[in-house]
């Protein structure tokens, strides 16, 4: 039998919170373990129910110091965050991702599209609305979009572009085990061309 993904939703809106409960339980893969209005004693109860992802539509409890920034980062990075946000807007995508957020879904999108995107993110993988997607390819080379604190090899950072390794370990998502070989590769050959220069210098 296949393990059920667990998920916790935070919305302070009643109707919302009970809409996206009842969407969650008629999925047989997923399992609901709690959901309640965000504020900060939130992150204990996400933190103390075991859940996998966490289902969140308030800005603040993803930003602020007092919301899920001050959880254990153990838990931060065990925990895929999904934020249901309702603006269109980049700079606000940007400041969520910067913050952790795996999963960015708008309000009005079609309910399988939370659904899906609670799966994706269960997965090891990020979700975020498709015209979003050149946002990130903007900020910064790709090798930034694959890189996460602390999963990039330590022997590897110095391969890479040293001014671009805040940024790196700052923006980036999760690794799936795929993204993780092609960060090895990018890193590797930047580290190739770099010897290469030095020897023709």
């Amino acid at each position: 039998m296949a393990m059920k993904c667990s998920v916790f939703v935070l919305s302070c809106n009643r109707i919302v919170r009970e809409s996206i409960e009842r969407l969650i339980r008629k999925r047989a893969d997923l399992d609901l373990l709690g959901a309640q209005s965000a504020h900060a004693d939130s992150v204990n109860s996400v933190i103390e129910s075991g859940a996998e992802v966490l289902l969140v539509d308030s800005l603040p409890f993803v930003l602020e110091p007092n919301g899920w920034p001050a959880a254990p980062q153990a838990e931060r990075q065990r925990v895929k965050v999904i934020l249901i946000a309702m603006r269109d807007d980049k700079k606000l995508f940007l400041s969520a991702v910067k913050h952790g957020v795996t999963g960015y879904v708008l309000q009005d999108s079609p309910s399988i599209d939370v659904i899906n995107a609670i799966r994706v993110v269960a997965s090891g993988q990020s979700v975020c609305p498709p015209n979003f997607t050149r946002v990130l390819f903007d900020v910064q080379p790709r090798e930034r979009l694959l890189i996460e604190a602390g999963r990039i090899p330590e022997e590897l950072r110095p391969t890479l572009s040293q001014p671009l390794i805040p940024e790196l370990l700052r923006v980036a998502g999760p690794l799936s085990q795929a993204d993780l070989q092609q960060v090895i590769k990018a890193a590797q050959s930047i580290a190739l061309r770099k010897h290469r220069t030095k020897e023709q210098m």
